[in-house]
């Protein structure tokens, strides 16, 4: 017989679409920050509220509302085994009932920290995942989607949001649209996981981040003059009430419009007694 060693050539050739490319691309963006994707069971165990009437596994019958539980699952069962958590994200479809109607939506979850010990410094020693590092890598995530978020204090709590810790979370606001939320893991809820380390924990709407029609900032190319000057970096330390969000002091340094700063930035927090009270 002879077969020919090259391939066919399709007929039909469909481009992808745009809310593909931007979960591809959303994808791509979370494996080079070091992630992993998982993928679990829309059915789950614990309660809801949409059932289904005639499910194949009784036990699996209740469609599933966050995909942070099986985000969390997975990192419990690692930690049982002896072993680290897996920095590790989902992007899945859930499902909730709104105007009598059960409705799709397509939603990101991440899940850092655990056991992943990371050194600011090579002289100093490793530490868990905190805060400010974990909400840094979230940040870099959106601005590599070209996607401005607000950080604003989370005012509400439902049964998902009741995980987090009340003064350790944020919502997101894009578009003057709530898109989700980000925060630690409360202690109740990791003493009832039986986890004795920091999880911190993302949930938002990609359909909401899919509607803007920008390109890709970090892509688009300046050419200037190179200055004569080297760059300079400055240390400012700022007494501020504890309960100040981080973001409206940020807007409040804004104010200034001074044109050689080109970067602000928070690395670092110290509270002390000598400072005053709740300083």
């Amino acid at each position: 017989h002879k077969f020919k060693s090259s391939l066919p050539c399709t007929q039909f050739t469909k481009k992808p679409s745009e809310k593909r490319k931007f979960r591809d691309k959303s994808r791509s963006v979370l494996r080079n920050l070091g992630l992993t994707e998982l993928v679990h069971y829309s059915l789950i165990k614990s309660r809801g509220e949409i059932t289904l009437n005639n499910p194949l596994i009784q036990d699996y019958s209740i469609l599933r509302c966050s995909l942070l539980e099986g985000l969390i699952q997975s990192n419990v069962h690692n930690l049982r085994q002896s072993n680290q958590t897996v920095d590790s994200f989902e992007i899945g479809t859930v499902f909730k009932i709104s105007n009598n109607k059960i409705t799709e939506t397509t939603k990101l979850a991440v899940i850092l920290g655990g056991n992943l010990d990371i050194r600011s410094e090579w002289s100093q020693a490793p530490h868990a995942l905190n805060w400010y590092e974990a909400k840094g890598i979230i940040e870099n995530f959106f601005y590599k989607i070209n996607r401005q978020i607000l950080w604003t204090k989370r005012d509400k709590v439902d049964n998902c949001e009741s995980l987090m810790h009340k003064r350790k979370s944020a919502t997101l606001i894009y578009d003057n649209n709530t898109v989700g939320l980000f925060g630690e893991l409360n202690q109740l809820t990791c003493s009832k996981l039986g986890v004795n380390t920091k999880l911190f924990v993302l949930e938002i709407d990609l359909n909401i981040l899919e509607r803007s029609k920008s390109t890709l900032n970090y892509l688009n190319y300046q050419v200037k003059s190179y200055s004569k000057y080297p760059s300079i970096t400055r240390d400012l330390s700022i007494i501020v009430p504890k309960n100040m969000e981080t973001q409206y002091l940020f807007t409040l340094l804004d104010q200034f419009h001074d044109k050689e700063l080109e970067n602000t930035t928070l690395f670092d927090q110290y509270s002390n007694q000598l400072l005053g009270k709740n300083k």
